[in-house]
């Protein structure tokens, strides 16, 4: 079910209301299944309309260290079209329009590549990640209240990722080992309308992946975007 508006709204994203609930999710990105009764690992549809991809290809971005020196050890795509395979890309996401004009991350940078920022002093595991991010990617139908998704990615130090994950779980999260990592996920009803908004985080190798979605299925989207990372 898709409320729709007349009227564009600002973007905020649902990371952030969970952020002020838990104080420690907080991200402008994230992973997960979002409509009906997703599972962590997956759910039952998606977006049946088919757009035409970028070609396809391995990621092209170069390792760099992030605002804590950390490098990737896998190159992080800089294209949000290049995240999962073109194939994949058609049955995740098709014509929904991506990073549309409007909407921005909770900086106020246009979604896309995102610039890495050094956190302060004292700074919570939450707070290093989320600075951590390269890339920032809202699928969204500008005119939808409520229906969208958003992933983001970054490198980060693989003791810092752990500890977010770990306070993740300690506020309710479900984390399990999977796709040679560990994911957290956590999925409630949206309090306006009548759909679930959905919540995961997901780091290997230091890399952190993070989706947030809201009455847009996938279908193991963690699995799609490791598969093109490390496949």
């Amino acid at each position: 079910m898709k409320a729709r508006r007349r009227a564009v709204v600002p973007f905020v994203p649902l990371a952030v209301a969970l952020f002020a609930l838990t104080g420690c999710t907080g991200l402008d990105f994230g992973s997960g299944d979002g409509a009906g009764s997703p599972s962590p690992s997956g759910d039952t549809g998606a977006p049946s309309a088919s757009p035409t991809p970028s070609a396809s290809g391995s990621p092209t971005a170069t390792p760099t260290p992030g605002p804590t020196g950390t490098a990737s050890p896998v190159a992080i795509p800089t294209d949000c079209r290049d995240i999962v395979s073109a194939g994949d890309y058609e049955a995740v996401f098709g014509e929904v329009p991506l990073n549309p004009e409007g909407f921005t991350t909770r900086s106020g940078a246009p979604f896309g590549q995102v610039t890495p920022t050094t956190p302060p002093a004292g700074a919570t595991p939450a707070e290093i990640v989320r600075g951590a991010t390269t890339l920032d990617c809202l699928w969204r139908d500008p005119n939808a209240d409520i229906t969208f998704l958003e992933v983001a990615l970054g490198a980060v130090d693989p003791a810092v990722g752990a500890s977010y994950l770990d306070d993740l779980a300690a506020d309710g999260y479900t984390c399990v080992d999977i796709h040679e990592g560990r994911r957290c996920h956590l999925t409630r009803p949206n309090a306006d309308y009548p759909v679930d908004e959905s919540f995961t985080r997901f780091q290997r190798d230091g890399v952190f992946i993070s989706v947030d979605q809201a009455d847009f299925p996938t279908n193991d989207l963690i699995g799609r975007i490791v598969d093109r990372l490390w496949g």
